[in-house]
C-alpha cells in the first residue's frame, strides 16, 4: 500500500446541521474539519430567497432572545419578526376556524354532537396535564440540561397520547391524530408527556417560540458558516469513526476518493441510527439508545402565491388540518402583514404532511404528492386556486425524533462519556433547535477542556503530522 500524508487536527465535526455548525463555531480557535455528507449545509434548515417574501422548507420557528437557539441568532445579528398570528386555528373544507382556541373549535368546528362531548372530556384533560406541564417545566430553571432533559423526558412517560385521550369519535381522532402528527407520531406512539409539550405553547398562549427568520430560516446557516475560519468539506461521506488511546481516526468518501484524517477529538451529529453505524466500539447500551430513538418523516410544499387582495389565511400563522393529505398549513407571510400599511400583493405558504401521514406518501412522485397537497388545499382555501405561482418539494426522511413511551429510559445510555469522541444533536434534548445548538455547545466545551488539559498538540503528533504512514495510526 503506498504511504500516505496526514496532518493532526484538533478535532473534526461530523455533520454540518445545526448542531454541528455550532459546535465548529464554538471552537473557533481550534484547527477543525467539517464534514457533510449533502452538497449543502444546514441539515433540516433550508430557505430560499423570494424577497419580499421566503420559502421556508424545515425548521422556521425559533425561540427569543432568552433561549439557546435565539441568543444564536441574535449573535450572528440576524433579523428576526415575532410571529403575531393565530397558532390555534384549524382548517376544514371551506371552513376556518380561528380565534379564541379550544372554545371557538368547539362552538365552530363541524363536529356532530357526540364528537363536542368528547372534546369537552378530552379538552379538559389536555388543559390540565398541559398546564401540570408549564408549572413542571417552570419548576426546573436553573438546573443544567442534562438534568432538564431526562425529567422532561420521564413527565407522563408512562403512557401514549392515545392511552391519555381513551376512545375517540371518528371526527375528533381526525383532528388528535393531526395535532400528533406535529409531533411525527400517531397518537399511540406519540407518549403523553410528548404530546403535552406540543399542546403547551398554544393551550397556555405562551408565545416563547414566537420568532421568524426575515428571508427566510437558511440565514442562520448562512451567518454561521460564515463565522467559521475552519475547512469545510461537502459532499464528505464518512464510513467510520474510530477512537483509540492516541486519538480519532476518520475514514471517509470525497470527490477526491477514499480519505482518512486523524484529530485528537471527534463531535459526531449525525442522525442517532446513522451514529451508530458509523461510530467504532461504542458502549451496547449507548449503541442500543441510539438505534431506539424514533424519528418521523416530513414531506414539505411551499408555495409562493401572486394574490392581491387580503386573503382568509391572512391572520393566521398555522392551522392543524384534520383528514386531508396533509396534516399542517402555515402562513409565512403573517410576520408581514401586521408591519404593512397595505397588504403587500402575493404570500408565502407552506404545507406538510409528517408522521405517519408523511411516511405513507414517501414512495410517490413529487408530480403526484404536489398535486395530492395542492388538490386539498383548494378544498380549503378556494379563494387559492390560480394563484399559486411556485411550488416546490422538500422530502425529509428523518425530518424530527419524537419521545415515545419509554423514551426516558435511553437518555442515560445517551449521556454516557465516550471519550474522545462527543455526540451532538437535538435527539438528545427535549428543546428541537434549541437541543442541537446546547448539545453543540456542550460538546465544544467539552473539547476545549480535555484539549486544554492535555494539549492540542503533542509532540508525538507534530511529528507524525510531517510523516508518512499507511494505514491505521
Amino acid at each position: 500500500m503506498p504511504a500516505r500524508r496526514t496532518t493532526v487536527r484538533d478535532v473534526v465535526v461530523i455533520g454540518g446541521g445545526l448542531a454541528g455548525l455550532t459546535a465548529a463555531r464554538s471552537l473557533g480557535s481550534r484547527d477543525v474539519l467539517v464534514l457533510e455528507a449533502d452538497d449543502r449545509l444546514g441539515g433540516r434548515i433550508r430557505s430560499d430567497d423570494r424577497a419580499p417574501y421566503w420559502l421556508n422548507y424545515g425548521a422556521h420557528l425559533f425561540g427569543g432572545p432568552a433561549s439557546p437557539v435565539g441568543s444564536l441568532i441574535d449573535s450572528c445579528g440576524i433579523e428576526t419578526l415575532p410571529v403575531e398570528g393565530s397558532f390555534t386555528a384549524m382548517a376544514f373544507p371551506r371552513r376556518l376556524v380561528t380565534g379564541g382556541g379550544p372554545t371557538t373549535i368547539l362552538r365552530t368546528a363541524p363536529l356532530p354532537l357526540r364528537a363536542r362531548i368528547a372534546f369537552v372530556r378530552s379538552g379538559l384533560k389536555i388543559l390540565w396535564h398541559s398546564r401540570e406541564y408549564q408549572r413542571f417545566t417552570t419548576s426546573l430553571k436553573n438546573r443544567p440540561p442534562s438534568e432538564v432533559n431526562r425529567a422532561l423526558h420521564a413527565f407522563m412517560d408512562d403512557r401514549t397520547f392515545a392511552e391519555l385521550l381513551g376512545p375517540l369519535p371518528r371526527e375528533l381522532d381526525h383532528i388528535y391524530r393531526a395535532i400528533a402528527n406535529r409531533a411525527q407520531a400517531d397518537p399511540e406512539e406519540l407518549s403523553a408527556g410528548a404530546a403535552m409539550s406540543a399542546l403547551a405553547l398554544v393551550l397556555t398562549k405562551d408565545r416563547a417560540l414566537g420568532r421568524n427568520v426575515a428571508g427566510g430560516s437558511g440565514r442562520i446557516i448562512e451567518a454561521l458558516a460564515g463565522q467559521l475560519t475552519c475547512s469545510v468539506t461537502t459532499k464528505a461521506e464518512v464510513s467510520s469513526v474510530a477512537a483509540d488511546h492516541g486519538g480519532v481516526t476518520v475514514a471517509y468518501v470525497d470527490g477526491d476518493g477514499p480519505q482518512q484524517v486523524r484529530a485528537h477529538h471527534a463531535i459526531v451529529t449525525t442522525p442517532p441510527h446513522v451514529t451508530a453505524r458509523l461510530v467504532q466500539g461504542l458502549p451496547k447500551d449507548t449503541a442500543g439508545a441510539l438505534r431506539s430513538i424514533q424519528f418521523g418523516p416530513s414531506i414539505v410544499m411551499a408555495m409562493l402565491t401572486r394574490e392581491r387582495r387580503p386573503m382568509p389565511w391572512d391572520g393566521l400563522y398555522s392551522a392543524v388540518v384534520p383528514g386531508k393529505s396533509f396534516n399542517m398549513f402555515f402562513n409565512q407571510a403573517n410576520v408581514l402583514r401586521s408591519r404593512e400599511r397595505s397588504r403587500r400583493a402575493g404570500g408565502s405558504l407552506m404545507v406538510y404532511a409528517s408522521g405517519p401521514l408523511g411516511r405513507g406518501l414517501m414512495d410517490r412522485s413529487n408530480a403526484d404528492i404536489r398535486d395530492l397537497f395542492l388538490r386539498d388545499l383548494y378544498d380549503i382555501f378556494p379563494e387559492l386556486i390560480g394563484l399559486v405561482e411556485e411550488v416546490d418539494l422538500q422530502c425529509w426522511e428523518y425530518a424530527t425524533s419524537y419521545a415515545h413511551s419509554g423514551r426516558a429510559a435511553l437518555q442515560s445510555a445517551l449521556d454516557r462519556d465516550l471519550g474522545r469522541i462527543s455526540l451532538a444533536g437535538d435527539y438528545l434534548g427535549a428543546w428541537f433547535a434549541d437541543s442541537a445548538v446546547l448539545t453543540g455547545r456542550e460538546a465544544a466545551a467539552k473539547v476545549e477542556r480535555q484539549l486544554a488539559e492535555h494539549g492540542s498538540r503533542s509532540d508525538r503528533d507534530r511529528q507524525r503530522s510531517t510523516e508518512s504512514w499507511a494505514g491505521d495510526p
